[in-house]
């Protein structure tokens, strides 16, 4: 199902009515929202009637003199029923013909004020408050959301954009994967991103490969059509390792990490390092696995036991082994809670956020668009074409790195003038950078990353090396001193 919308600044030119049959054929649309019209309901019918015959439609106008939103949709491929309408937003249920699937959208054109806007919010929030479908918010909100979303124009207040904000905070709306033009408005001088798609968690998991596009603009308005496609299979390769800070507070990590890295290699130090680490991934993978594994449910199975073991302890308060029992559950799960922290910590990457609440529904709407922003929706080739297929866009990726890199070129060699001209190392610094290396120094900057920095290529990051230096200490230093001594 593909679905757009469209602000197009009065609908009563013959020239906009083909620019939106034109629209409707290229882009194969299924269900379109054409904003502000400017039109009576009258006038909107009649036009609608003689140019879009096979088309059904509905609109705000009758519930409110000022509506200014009409919906299109195919009735061959789409089931639209309106659920509410207001002077700002149509809410309806949706059903696509072809896979079945059953959603909500709410198709908004916010009004000009801030004062006026916050019936739009009241009611996306009283929508919100009730929504128990996939559901995508979109259209033309009159209003942007952080202060990127201008240029050229008036500074960015936090008085604009707070109450957006707010609504999108309540109910865990995110930004939908979108690509093409960042901006949906210009006059020419100020760029504004005033369209946009948003949706809630279901939507994300339910439609991961969906996204929209704003395509660019015509030369006769001011705003860029947008156009939501829910694809819902997304093919997604193999998942890469990732260490978890959490396997570093077993007892049984350094051990598998002794017996791993008596691995025999043969080569430099540092080939020797890589092998021995690709070695480590399946033994910690398993370890990890095996004892954090689908960690929220282990936590709520523990507190049920330690429970039972409690009431079976108010009927034997002495009994030697109830006490026991309850002793190791309570370690058991403060054991899981720290691994279910650790492991927040790492899947959020923010500061502010990792002593947030996990229940809240913030927390789960930055997880899951963190997950839905994972893939390249679309590329430009280089040839101009719009690549959306996976397929095409990896082979583009593979095509382009393979002209970079391994190919022979002729490059100038480099010119003592420049070099000799730019600025220089004082020389009181030589025998600082000219000096020994020590294991300490390596040490040193090792220790200093952030345990929850993101983790390098191979998927290892600072933790692992700081909670096993004492094994890999020796070969790490031996691979810097070598990499010194390369001429």
């Amino acid at each position: 199902m593909i679905v757009a919308s469209w602000n197009i600044r009065g609908f009563n030119m013959p020239l906009k009515h083909q620019g939106v049959q034109y629209f409707l054929r290229k882009r194969s649309i299924d269900v379109l929202a054409i904003l502000e019209t400017k039109l009576t309901a009258l006038l909107v019918e009649n036009i609608l009637k003689r140019k879009f015959g096979d088309w059904k439609f509905t609109h705000n106008l009758s519930s409110h003199s000022a509506g200014r939103i009409v919906i299109l949709w195919r009735p061959q491929k789409v089931t639209l029923n309106v659920l509410q309408s207001s002077a700002q937003i149509i809410h309806c249920n949706l059903l696509d013909k072809n896979s079945g699937k059953n959603v909500c959208m709410s198709f908004v054109y916010g009004l000009h004020s801030i004062t006026a806007r916050r019936a739009l919010w009241l009611n996306l929030l009283s929508i919100g408050a009730n929504m128990n479908s996939p559901w995508l918010v979109f259209g033309d909100f009159n209003s942007i959301l952080c202060t990127a979303d201008r240029v050229n124009g008036t500074a960015v207040s936090t008085y604009e954009i707070r109450d957006f904000q707010d609504c999108c905070l309540e109910f865990g709306l995110s930004n939908l994967n979108s690509h093409g033009s960042y901006f949906s408005w210009t006059n020419g001088r100020v760029w504004s991103k005033l369209d946009r798609v948003l949706c809630n968690n279901l939507w994300s998991n339910d439609f991961q490969r969906s996204s929209y596009e704003v395509p660019g603009f015509e030369s006769i308005l001011d705003h860029s059509p947008i156009i939501v496609s829910s694809d819902s299979h997304l093919v997604r390769g193999n998942v890469s390792f990732k260490f978890h800070n959490s396997v570093t507070d077993l007892p049984s990590f350094l051990p598998t990490v002794a017996e791993g890295w008596q691995m025999q290699v043969s080569g430099n130090k540092m080939f020797i390092i890589c092998k021995k680490l690709k070695g480590l991934k399946v033994p910690l993978k398993q370890l990890y696995i095996k004892n954090f594994s689908k960690i929220s449910g282990r936590i709520e199975m523990a507190e049920i036991e330690y429970n039972n073991v409690l009431l079976s302890l108010q009927s034997n308060p002495k009994e030697a082994f109830l006490l026991g029992l309850a002793d190791r559950t309570r370690r058991d799960i403060i054991s899981l809670r720290k691994a279910e922290v650790c492991h927040i910590s790492q899947l959020m990457k923010s500061k502010f956020l990792i002593d947030a609440d996990k229940c809240s529904k913030f927390f789960h709407s930055y997880i899951n668009s963190n997950r839905h922003h994972k893939f390249i929706v679309a590329i430009h080739s280089i040839d101009g074409n719009s690549l959306t297929s996976q397929h095409d866009i990896a082979n583009a990726f593979v095509s382009h790195f393979s002209d970079l890199l391994g190919v022979e070129k002729h490059v100038a060699p480099t010119s003592n003038i420049i070099s000799s001209n730019g600025p220089k190392v004082p020389p009181h610094f030589f025998d600082m950078l000219l000096g020994p290396i020590s294991k300490e120094d390596v040490w040193k900057i090792v220790a200093a990353f952030d345990d929850n920095r993101s983790p390098g290529p191979d998927g290892f990051n600072a933790k692992f090396f700081k909670a096993s230096w004492n094994i890999l200490g020796d070969d790490i230093y031996a691979a810097v001193l070598e990499f010194f001594c390369i001429r």
